[in-house]
């Protein structure tokens, strides 16, 4: 009887079934192993299969397990320097995935999202800028300060590919806790797909699923064709994520109301030195107080909201992606002042006009 030992963390229960049940198939003995614990206890093992991340420990061990010729797959590329044979997502189609999804939606800036920076980081986000023809906005932040801050001040709408389920949830939360909306404002995309917790967010989250319990057979397999005499090092093999599970993360909503949704159109694409609450009134057809009050409805802000934030996406554009003065932008957005602008725009933003041209990145 084949003796493999397991230590895959986090946690995937998709993937220690794929392992669990081919380890019953081939009759072999399986023992699960927490790597935050540290070294399992001895070495009498045919095959080991790990997820190889920072723990010196762990590393130690693999190295001294591969070097007595017991066959060792890596479940991750975290440390692509340490030579093993691995089956891993194909983390460069997640990103590019991802990239697709954002332009089928329509949105037109894009964002990486997450806490820490690792290879697989880089390979995501790799994916992205590939599909998009662009780099994204790289957000590599791990306070929740600095990460409202940042969503505040980003030009909007914008679309975030988070690096996890977990993080895309921080992000979700973050994003309410700032009175942003979720999608039309910041859309949010998660990876993973664990369909409980994505149903169960305040906004259902759109996430990418990744087939966990076949990456955890196709590793076994692996350790059956290296006990039988097959590769021992470098062998990478590349599963693909399967597709976007959309939910209404980033499905941005169209009013049911058709007055609402001319409103709404109007105020996204009219010139803003004609743009008041006026102006949309007249373009719908409707009258003001039936408007404000289906407006208010269906979108939850008034129509003098709504112009706010159209205008302070212009202005957030003209202060990246320009070198014009405050009070050239501030005439060409319809603000009578300079100072009338800045006011605004620390106001709904938290930051001045100045720390946000020195601060943010260009789209």
């Amino acid at each position: 009887m084949k003796r493999v030992l397991a230590m895959i963390t986090p946690v995937s229960h998709a993937r220690i079934e794929g392992v669990s049940r081919y380890a019953h198939e081939h009759g072999w003995l399986l023992t699960i192993h927490d790597r935050l614990a540290g070294t399992p206890p001895g070495t009498d093992y045919d095959g080991v299969i790990v997820t190889l991340r920072s723990d010196e420990r762990v590393a130690g061990f693999v190295r001294r397990m591969a070097k007595g010729g017991v066959p060792v797959v890596d479940m991750t590329i975290e440390r692509p320097r340490v030579k093993l044979p691995r089956v891993i997502s194909d983390h460069g189609k997640i990103g590019f995935l991802a990239g697709e999804h954002f332009k089928e939606c329509g949105f037109q800036s894009a964002a990486w999202f997450s806490t820490g920076w690792t290879n697989v980081h880089a390979l995501r986000f790799a994916g992205l800028a590939e599909s998009l023809g662009r780099t994204p906005l790289k957000w590599v932040i791990p306070g929740e300060a600095e990460t409202i801050r940042t969503l505040k001040a980003a030009y909007k709408p914008v679309s975030v590919l988070a690096y996890s389920e977990a993080e895309a949830v921080r992000l979700l939360h973050l994003c309410l806790a700032a009175r942003l909306d979720v999608p039309d404002d910041v859309a949010i995309l998660g990876v993973d797909d664990e369909k409980d917790l994505c149903e169960s967010c305040p906004v259902p989250l759109s996430s990418i699923k990744i087939e966990h319990y076949r990456l955890g057979r196709t590793a076994m397999h692996l350790i059956l064709r290296m006990l039988e005499g097959g590769p021992r090092r470098d062998k990478v093999i590349l599963c693909p994520p399967v597709r976007v599970i959309e939910r209404a993360s980033t499905k941005r909503s169209t009013p049911s109301d058709k007055f609402v949704a001319s409103a709404v159109n109007f105020i996204r694409t009219a010139r803003l030195d004609t743009l008041d609450v006026m102006a949309v009134v007249k373009a719908c057809g409707a009258s003001r107080s039936y408007l404000e009050k289906r407006f208010r409805a269906e979108t939850g802000r008034t129509i003098l909201d709504a112009i706010h934030r159209r205008t302070m996406e212009d202005v957030k554009h003209l202060l990246l992606d320009t070198d014009k003065s405050v009070a050239v932008i501030a005439q060409e957005t319809g603000f009578p002042s300079a100072s009338g602008l800045c006011s605004m725009f620390r106001r709904l933003t938290g930051q001045s006009t100045s720390e946000f041209r020195a601060t943010r990145q260009p789209r």
